[in-house]
């Protein structure tokens, strides 16, 4: 949520984020933590998706539903540019209010 809560963040840079935060011995579960995390804020209602090309300052929203199920696909979490979009994540109101202790 730190990354997210200012700013938009792209869902490829999420595992190295994640990765600052495991023991050593974690470090490979990464992108499985990171998409494991992302699914739980999305069921919280604490991220919104985007979709854009790097580095767009205003990507455009995508649906949850469509963002989601869009995880488990290896092209969204490489930084490698081409004609896809890529997807950023960003925190709604309700994350901010959670991540800054603030009440809803």
């Amino acid at each position: 949520m730190s990354a997210c809560a200012d700013d938009y963040v792209w869902v490829w840079e999420v595992p190295s984020i994640v990765e600052r935060l495991l023991p050593v011995e974690a470090k490979a579960s990464a992108r499985k933590v990171a998409e494991a995390t992302l699914r739980d804020l999305a069921s919280r209602q604490y991220v919104s998706f985007h979709r854009g090309s790097w580095p767009d300052v205003d990507p455009e929203p995508i649906p949850i539903d469509e963002a989601v199920p869009s995880l488990a696909e290896d092209q969204v979490w490489s930084a490698k540019r081409g004609a896809r979009s890529d997807i950023a994540v960003t925190a709604t109101s309700a994350g901010e209010r959670f991540y800054y202790g603030r009440p809803g």
